[in-house]
């Protein structure tokens, strides 16, 4: 039947949108429309399918309680134009939890159409369509890419949460394999989890790392030679922190710690370097460790590098009797009573200063004529007391001058005047000075006195009460038979 277009035109309310304007024209009328009756919903949803889909399932929009059993034509109404919008809603009061997916974080605050847009929506049909609401699910991955690549759950808010994709806020370290303990905690994720690439797309790998030993992800600086328990020496807070060192076996170094050694504290040897992994290593390539790999030769390699001839582990001071060492080596070589000295007597700071000029005495003997005086006091006081011969008498004196004989140039000098002092009593200290110092001489030439023992034997005599000159004169007139002596 042909219906003329004024007929037409006046039988419908208006022009179809765009999305219907294949069902214009009168012949079309009950595709849509029930005879005598209104806007059929069944024959809405027989072209509608994918919406009919949802209801069937009981999910989306149309099955909430504010809408479900609602006339479609209710909300989409038809023949208001082409260009008439037949899905209006107020996107400001929309309340997106009828849908079934509740707008959390960012999801409140971007664009429908950010997620509601033919790029996210997978069905071929519904793809089609430039503005619907159709087609998501409510898994990420519907507007979202995998970043995982499937290497993990699709439920991703598991440790994603809905304000930003990073960080994982959700992750818990300790409900893997592997909890993270002591330095592990401040590690970034990618010092273990690196970068890989999957279907043309690079991401971090989180799934199946290997964590069997220390040396999945660390390099091992000692290159096996320590083995592969490496918490036997360091511990999960820091490399660098090595654990009591009597806990560790320094021989599988090549340098095992004896006397001192063992109690010192790693640092003293092996350098405080924080972030460095090769700490222990800086002796990894020396073939032969000596003292001298740690140690200052304060001797200025003129004793060698075999440090332990003469010093032990457990002190820098000579060990053993110092009979051992060589002072040949000094370039002083030890004659009479200097073999008997103790090192400490002439050496204070345990032999690390400068060498002693030992050209100069006067030290050494301050502190010598203090241990040997009482001695030869005693010996002078018998041999006085007992009224011994000058010959006994020169013995003693003998075994004086052999005990000091290369200072005396030093210190004639001041003996004459040190007898002079004890002994002018008269005032008359000119000729007495002549004559002190006269019998001084001949008596050092008779007894071939080269050394200091005048002096001891005036503080001797000094100590008796017995006079200098007179004890000189006597040396005097005896002259010519101890010179034979």
């Amino acid at each position: 039947m042909i219906i003329p277009c004024g007929v037409f035109s006046q039988l419908s309310p208006g022009k179809l949108t765009k999305a219907h304007s294949s069902l214009e024209g009168l012949s079309n009328c009950t595709l849509c429309h029930d005879l005598g009756a209104k806007i059929s919903e069944k024959k809405c949803l027989s072209c509608h399918t994918h919406l009919q889909q949802k209801i069937t399932q009981n999910k989306g929009y149309h099955v909430s309680k504010d809408i479900k059993g609602k006339a479609c034509i209710s909300c989409h109404s038809e023949h208001h134009g082409v260009n008439f919008e037949m899905i209006r809603f107020d996107k400001k009061t929309f309340n997106h939890n009828l849908t079934g997916y509740e707008l959390k974080g960012a999801h409140k605050k971007i664009d429908c159409t950010q997620c509601h847009s033919p790029e996210n929506i997978s069905d071929p049909v519904l793809k089609k369509n430039k503005k619907t609401y159709l087609g998501l699910t409510t898994t990420c991955t519907s507007c979202h890419e995998d970043y995982h690549q499937k290497t993990l759950s699709n439920q991703c808010s598991n440790c994603h949460g809905m304000e930003s994709f990073k960080p994982a806020s959700g992750f818990d370290h300790s409900n893997t394999g592997f909890p993270l303990t002591g330095g592990h905690k401040g590690v970034s994720c990618t010092e273990c989890h690196k970068t890989e690439t999957k279907n043309n797309k690079k991401f971090q790998h989180f799934a199946d790392v290997p964590f069997k030993n220390c040396n999945s992800c660390h390099k091992d600086p000692h290159n096996g030679s320590f083995g592969k328990d490496c918490k036997s020496c360091h511990s999960v807070e820091s490399f660098h922190k090595i654990k009591a060192s009597s806990a560790f076996n320094h021989s599988v170094t090549g340098f095992e710690l004896e006397g001192k050694h063992r109690t010192l504290d790693c640092k003293k040897c092996h350098d405080n370097r924080p972030g460095t992994a090769d700490l222990y290593k800086e002796f990894a390539a020396v073939k032969e460790i000596k003292c001298l790999t740690c140690h200052e030769d304060s001797h200025n390699n003129k004793f060698g590098e075999n440090c332990t001839s003469c010093h032990s582990q457990n002190s820098f001071a000579i060990k053993g009797n110092k009979k051992d060492f060589n002072h040949e080596l000094t370039g002083y070589s030890l004659t009479g009573r200097h073999k008997e000295v103790d090192c400490r007597k002439g050496h204070t700071e345990t032999y690390m200063t400068a060498p002693l000029a030992h050209n100069e005495c006067k030290n050494v003997i301050q502190i010598t004529t203090k241990e040997i005086l009482p001695d030869w006091q005693k010996m002078i006081v018998r041999s006085a007391t007992a009224q011994m011969d000058l010959p006994e008498v020169v013995l003693i004196l003998k075994d004086m001058k052999n005990r000091l004989s290369h200072c005396v140039e030093l210190i004639l000098p001041h003996l004459v005047q040190h007898v002079i002092k004890k002994t002018d009593k008269t005032g008359n200290s000119g000729k007495l000075e002549n004559h002190v110092s006269n019998a001084m001489i001949t008596f050092i030439k008779v007894l071939y006195l080269k050394s200091i023992c005048l002096k001891i034997i005036v503080l001797c005599v000094m100590e008796m009460k017995i006079g200098a000159v007179s004890l000189l004169t006597i040396t005097l007139q005896h002259s010519s038979s101890s010179e034979n002596t």
